[in-house]
């Protein structure tokens, strides 16, 4: 956590409780007491009304909150249950960072607005997947710097378990997620035409240095696979019909 981060969570933990000592800051933060003088001063300093209690700790000037945020009733709902929906089907550290985030939202609601989301949502239940998807594995990292960075990426991907591992050059287009499994797709250079690959089945994959333009939609092209009776393809939103081989 950087220190403009660290100090909102702080400024949000006075918030939340009357009075707090330095040492609780410190191993809630996993900082050193010193650091949280320095942290402290710089509070007060900015125009943070923090008063120190001798002996006991720190705390805000009665009647001190954040700024509200301007969310209307119903877009609490949406925030609350969208995040809520994200909590239940994802794992790692983002999971652990939306559940920050959620707290910090719920703290700097007013309190009305916050009081009628948590009424509306509380009797909404999210059933957790079997199997969450984990937005911190390796693969998924590289490929999504690749696809903003508009870079080459080398794979050494296994299109099914019958066959051996093939370098591919791609040109990676976007990253879609269905059926428990991440696909990513771009222009297969190898193959010389759209093409959409596992996530899972990808042996090894590096970023290369060398950048591409985005190349314009290829005119559809189908092909079935062996062990489905449909059509499968992937688009920015998910599958359909289309353009894109799985390979």
């Amino acid at each position: 956590m950087n220190r403009v981060d660290r100090l909102f969570a702080i400024v949000l933990l006075l918030q939340q409780q009357k009075l707090i000592s330095g040492q609780t800051i410190a191993q809630r933060f996993e900082i050193g007491i010193r650091t949280v003088y320095r942290d402290i001063a710089a509070l007060i300093e900015s125009g943070v009304p923090v008063v120190t209690v001798p002996g006991h700790g720190y705390e805000l000037m009665t009647g001190h909150t954040l700024p509200p945020l301007a969310f209307r009733p119903d877009e609490a709902v949406g925030v609350f249950m969208g995040m809520r929906l994200l909590l239940a089907h994802t794992t790692g550290q983002t999971a652990k960072h939306s559940q920050q985030a959620l707290e910090r939202l719920t703290a700097a609601m007013p309190s009305e607005t916050r009081a009628n989301a948590e009424i509306l949502t509380n009797g909404i239940r999210f059933l957790s997947p079997q199997q969450q998807f984990d937005l911190e594995q390796p693969h998924l990292r590289v490929v999504s710097k690749a696809i903003q960075q508009r870079l080459v990426l080398r794979l050494q991907y296994q299109a099914s378990s019958l066959s051996e591992a093939t370098a591919r050059d791609v040109e990676p287009r976007d990253l879609s997620y269905r059926q428990r499994a991440w696909f990513v797709r771009g222009y297969c250079r190898s193959r010389q035409a759209e093409r959409a690959f596992r996530l899972d089945r990808i042996q090894t994959v590096q970023a290369l240095s060398e950048t591409f333009v985005p190349r314009p939609k290829l005119p559809p092209i189908q092909r079935s696979s062996p062990s489905r009776s449909k059509w499968q393809t992937m688009t920015s939103s998910g599958f359909s019909s289309g353009n894109t081989i799985v390979s």
